[in-house]
């Protein structure tokens, strides 16, 4: 193994993946769930709206004074399975600004990666990371990298490759979320949904370099998790099926479920205001959390690795 044959490696599959378009694909794709996220909190700010707006037509019609209930919180009380709120209306306000908020430039790029992140890319990156590893077995093309470089080499170096191009991916979808957040507001006519109170636009603690980060190793993560089932069972139907039922149908199977580790770590790392809200984790220390984490990457390369230089038909 040596620098220059990662280097190789690493060029050789990012000009097949600008030559297949597949870089292009994934980035159109991408790019739609940043614009279905928006469409979705453009939803909801309607939603919130008309609920309010028919919350405050109750109350005229009761005689109720709304500015009283407006300046007075709301409490909200749960007895057994059942919430119980005591001002409707100021909740159903509060809402109506949390939505407003989520669009705010400051606020939007945070709700994209919640929504994006655990939704759809963890499923879409691990496929993309079960591509990687077999598109050269498909295509012939894996002996002609045997020639010219070490086993170890070609992990890496498809490796590195696949995680340049996820950050390349990811930071894409960051800068588009965040230049398009400004023409929503004209797009939409916001002002309609401001209802002649003061709005409470809320800027969330989103420590935006963390989240991207977290965001980032969470895609790197089940990218490994898809080129180890590729390696390994050498069959795309069969890997795309495991990754499809274990993120979408299987649940939850106790606190080491890698989902429940992500969902851990993920509560102290974004607000979860927008779209989407993860369950409820099965507690682990956020140490404990970040250990498995950390452990199941290393794992998984070395498994990479050796799985990669057992396999004889490619000698």
């Amino acid at each position: 193994m040596n620098m220059k044959n990662i280097l190789t490696i690493f060029r050789m599959d990012f000009k097949h993946q600008i030559y297949t378009k597949t870089t292009i694909y994934m980035l159109v794709l991408l790019i739609g769930l940043t614009i279905l996220n928006s469409l979705n909190l453009v939803a909801k700010i309607e939603s919130n709206y008309n609920r309010y707006m028919h919350t405050k037509d109750t109350y005229l019609e009761d005689g109720l004074n709304i500015d009283e209930y407006l300046n007075t919180e709301s409490e909200i009380n749960r007895e057994n399975d059942t919430i119980i709120i005591d001002n409707t209306l100021k909740y159903d306000f509060d809402n109506l600004s949390s939505s407003i908020s989520n669009i705010n430039p400051k606020n939007i790029v945070s709700n994209m990666l919640e929504y994006s992140i655990f939704v759809f890319c963890t499923f879409i990156f691990g496929v993309y990371g079960v591509y990687m590893a077999l598109y050269d077995f498909k295509n012939n093309t894996i002996k002609n990298k045997m020639v010219m470089s070490d086993r170890k080499s070609i992990i890496i170096g498809k490796n590195a490759c696949a995680f340049f191009i996820i950050f390349l991916m990811l930071f894409a979808m960051c800068v588009f979320t965040y230049i398009s957040s400004f023409f929503i507001p004209n797009l939409i006519n916001l002002d309609k949904y401001f209802v002649g109170y003061d709005f409470v636009i809320y800027e969330y603690n989103n420590h935006i370099f963390i989240q991207f980060l977290f965001s980032y190793l969470v895609l790197c993560l089940y990218f490994s998790i898809g080129f180890l089932l590729g390696i390994l069972l050498r069959n795309t139907t069969i890997c795309v099926s495991i990754l499809a039922l274990y993120g979408f149908l299987i649940p939850i199977l106790g606190k080491f479920d890698l989902r429940n580790i992500i969902s851990s770590l993920s509560q102290n790392i974004f607000a979860f205001n927008g779209n989407f809200t993860i369950f409820t984790p099965i507690y682990l220390p956020n140490y404990l959390s970040a250990s498995i984490f950390t452990t199941l990457f290393i794992v998984i390369f070395i498994f990479e690795i050796f799985i990669f230089n057992k396999l004889r038909d490619i000698s």
